[in-house]
């Protein structure tokens, strides 16, 4: 009878906690168990992995869709009425797995009746703590009240494997459904007695009446919904950018963290591991760990470091997983992917609440959960489906980022994605120099034209090794090249936060960063020629190229709040790091697919040789010949048609880089406040150039495409000295941008359709010496015309000029390229 009473104060609060335990015990058991359930119908009926897959990521996206609409109508259901439903459904889904007649009736019993309930029985134990609790015993509650999920992880495989062995899986749904209905009735009635709220008066009748009003978290009665209304409510927070970031990060997360509990047991039994299935309770074991420690942790830390923390370890043990055989290696992996995955389980309702408050957490808690059953219906059936496909994991792991070799249409997707990270970085440090010329300026008050010169000098050395390094890429090889230049680039942005005065700047920004970037371009601007080709290698190199387009919108939106905040030299040291792990894991990736794939199956073979592998066409690193190598390096410049298009290009980019430096300034000395903000605009025009340039490309002759765009932004130049309104600014920043982006697409492709894919990287990179000419002179000459004159009008015409006379350079470049190709033609014709 004791519990009926109402619990006051630490001991509701303690039984609670309990309470919450018990509740994530069965459901995360239930959750991560399914590996051994995965494994027993494999082994019994031998249907494919990506079916079977396919009805554990079901269930888990029904959960999670549940989980939204529960959440957000908790407050008007009940917890207890959500405990009742969602324990009811969960025992019925284990007796209807018991007796279906075949693995395609699991889709019924399993996936949408247990799905359905776990995402009902989820709301109330994960939620509850936040309604009843506050301060700083609030992260160790959830922490531990999260350590019920891992230890429900542990019991549930650990209890699982015998019962399997020894009964049957059939058996064992049953054997569960018995033993969950008695756990989930107590904890449900203990529930009841913990949420409703204490009367004040004697009569217990009274008490007992009123009791079903009690059942709420906050004491508000049920009430009826009015569908049209609530379901715009519910959806509502999606279009805040915030949670809409937060909710596509959670899809693209949740791809591979559900994978190895789906897989990892199947994959274990392939490297011959007998007590594969012990893996998962090890998992379980770092679980439980992993959430009472972050649990802790996040009473002095704040959630949002600890959850990206968390995420890095994920993805990097995951990309550790394939080469794990032996039992030490699946055991260590195990403990570490469990310890994060725990600490991530914790954590997330905790970000929730910090992000937006605890009232809204069972709300936004559960519509975060539609973002995680989109990535837990995806990932692991893809990498089931691809197992079924390949015979092997590796390749199914592949998918997930992990470093082994990928074939045909999955390597030029993954290879278009790293081309487009690698843009996303260099095309955004490079645009966004604005915002550091401007607080330079404001904080030294030096000269325009020294500033700019700064800038201009490490865009002349980036498209000076540019030259170098798409002459020598095939024998220094593409992974080399972005490893040397990723160290360089970080290694720049530390020492700009510890010179003392801007004229080191010249050593650490100009020298070492534009080697950096420029090491850093050729790979991701030019591999894609050497792996593809045919109608979709434009569409592949529009979308990489739109990696530079949104780029610079982050590295600028990001930058001015981080300059006012904490400084330009901190914002570089917090630039340094972030930048840092982006780089590395994009060579990882970028490692595995260039490599050449081994034909010996010899293993150790294969290790000693993958030194060897790093080059795009798989050709030898070779000692370099310096008098011959630098004579052909620069040969192409003695042909006509090159040196013409090196001539047009240097007078295009004396104005198009132009506006990436000076427009922020010159749009403050009109009175636009948010005159940062210009740049972002055109990285998003650009970002739409690129894609849309690719495209066309496809159908339209990239000469014609570019002519267009050289022409757009001369005029687009001209028309700025005009431009001081906000909408004329706007305007302005619109069309450069997405003629500027447009360029960046084309320019490789007009390579290719002059001179041939072959020539690409070397022809490219020498493309960037003309260009790295015009990045020198041109903003640095509109700063030194502004310093004489004190306007900008005169300036900003001058690169108009310039880049408007590039164009009858860049026609009679084409003219001189048909004519030889056609001799060419005749020549051959003859022979």
């Amino acid at each position: 009878m004791g519990i009926l009473r109402v619990p006051d104060g630490t001991c509701r609060k303690v039984l609670l906690t309990l309470v919450c335990f018990t509740g994530q015990f069965v459901v995360m058991g239930l959750y991560y168990s399914y590996g051994q359930l995965f494994a027993a119908l494999k082994h019994e009926t031998g249907e494919s992995g990506g079916k079977l897959a396919l009805i554990g990521s079901s269930r888990d996206f029904l959960l999670n869709g549940i989980m939204a609409l529960g959440g957000f109508g908790v407050n008007k259901i009940g917890y207890v009425n959500l405990s009742t439903l969602g324990s009811a459904l969960v025992v019925l889904s284990l007796m209807l797995d018991s007796i279906v007649p075949n693995t395609s009736w699991l889709f019924l019993s399993f996936s949408l009746i247990g799905g359905i309930g776990n995402g009902v029985l989820c709301i109330p134990y994960y939620s509850v703590l936040f309604s009843q609790m506050s301060g700083p015993m609030l992260p160790v509650a959830v922490g531990f009240a999260a350590a019920g999920g891992g230890v429900g992880t542990i019991v549930f495989n650990s209890t699982l494997e015998p019962l399997h062995q020894t009964f049957g899986w059939r058996h064992a749904r049953q054997i569960l459904a018995a033993a969950l209905l008695v756990i989930l009735t107590l904890n449900t009635l203990v529930l009841r007695c913990c949420t409703r709220q204490k009367q004040e008066s004697p009569d217990d009748s009274v008490e007992e009446s009123n009791s079903a009003s009690s059942d709420t978290s906050s004491g508000s009665q049920p009430s009826q919904f009015r569908l049209g209304r609530e379901l715009v409510e519910l959806v509502r927070p999606f279009t805040a950018p915030s949670f809409g970031l937060l909710s596509v990060g959670l899809v693209l997360y949740m791809f591979g963290f559900t994978v190895p509990y789906t897989h990892v047991v199947y994959y274990a039994e392939l490297q011959g591991y007998k007590r594969a299935a012990t893996l998962v309770s090890v998992m379980g074991a770092g679980s439980t760990v992993g959430r009472i420690v972050c649990g802790i942790c996040a009473a002095v830390v704040s959630p949002r470091r600890l959850f990206l923390l968390v995420i890095l370890i994920q993805g990097l043990s995951l990309a550790w997983l394939p080469s794990c055989s032996t039992e030490a290696e699946l055991m260590a992996f195990s403990v570490i992917f469990g310890g994060s995955s725990g600490a991530r389980v914790a954590l997330l309702s905790l970000l929730v609440c910090e992000l937006y408050g605890a009232e809204k957490v069972p709300h936004l808690f559960g519509l975060a959960g539609l973002a995680i059953g989109v990535g837990t219906l995806i990932g692991p059936t893809l990498v089931g489906s691809i197992f079924d496909r390949s015979g092997s994991y590796a390749t199914a792991f592949l998918t997930m980022g992990i470093p082994v070799v990928p074939d045909g249409t999955c390597r030029n997707v993954l290879l278009t994605f790293t081309c487009f990270t690698g843009q996303f970085v260099v095309v955004g440090l490079f645009y966004s120099y604005g915002q550091l010329f401007a607080a330079l300026i404001h904080e030294t008050g030096e000269s325009g034209g020294k500033l700019a010169l700064i800038g201009s000098s490490r865009d002349f050395l980036l498209n000076g090794i540019m030259a170098l390094g798409g002459f020598g890429v095939n024998k220094i090889g593409y992974v080399t090249l972005s490893t040397l230049g990723s160290a360089m680039v970080v290694l720049s942005l530390i020492f700009d936060s510890i010179v003392p005065n801007t004229s080191w700047l010249f050593l650490s920004f100009s020298l070492i960063g534009g080697i950096g970037n420029g090491l850093l371009c050729i790979p991701y601007f030019t591999v894609l020629y050497s792996k593809m080709s045919g109608p979709m290698l434009p569409v592949a190199v529009g979308f990489a190229a739109a990696g530079g387009g949104i780029g610079t919108i982050v590295f600028n939106l990001i930058l001015e709040p981080l300059h006012q905040t904490f400084g330009w030299r901190h914002a570089r040291q917090i630039l340094a790091a972030a930048l840092l792990v982006i780089l590395t894991l994009n060579t990882l990736v970028l490692r595995c697919c260039t490599r050449q794939k081994q034909e010996s199956p010899d293993d150790s073979m294969e290790e000693s040789n993958s030194a060897s592998s790093d080059t795009s066409s798989g050709s030898q690193p070779s000692q370099f010949r310096l008098g011959r190598e630098l004579v052909e390096l620069v040969r192409p410049f003695a042909a006509p048609s090159f040196g013409l298009l090196s001539v047009g290009l240097v007078l295009y980019m004396c104005g198009f880089t132009v506006p990436y430096t000076h427009v922020v300034y010159y749009a403050e000395l009109q009175g636009y406040k948010k005159a940062a903000t210009l740049v972002s605009v055109m990285g998003a025009g650009s970002t739409v150039g690129r894609m849309l340039c690719g495209i066309c490309a496809a159908v339209v002759s990239p000469r014609l495409l570019f002519l267009l765009v050289i022409f757009i932004q001369g005029l687009g130049l001209a028309w700025l000295p005009t431009c001081s309104t906000e909408a004329e600014l706007m305007a302005f920043s619109v069309i450069f941008g997405g003629s500027s982006g447009a360029r960046v697409a084309l320019l490789s492709l007009l390579v290719c359709e002059l001179y041939g894919a072959e020539k690409v990287p070397h022809l490219f990179g020498l493309a960037g010496l003309a260009i790295g000419v015009g990045n020198l002179i041109g903003p640095t000459l509109v700063g030194s015309i502004y310093d004489l004159t004190g306007s900008y009008g005169t300036a900003f015409l001058t690169s108009a000029c310039l880049v408007l006379v590039s164009i009858p350079c860049m026609l009679a470049s084409y003219w001189d390229a048909a004519r030889y190709r056609e001799v060419s033609k005749a020549d051959l014709e003859e022979v």
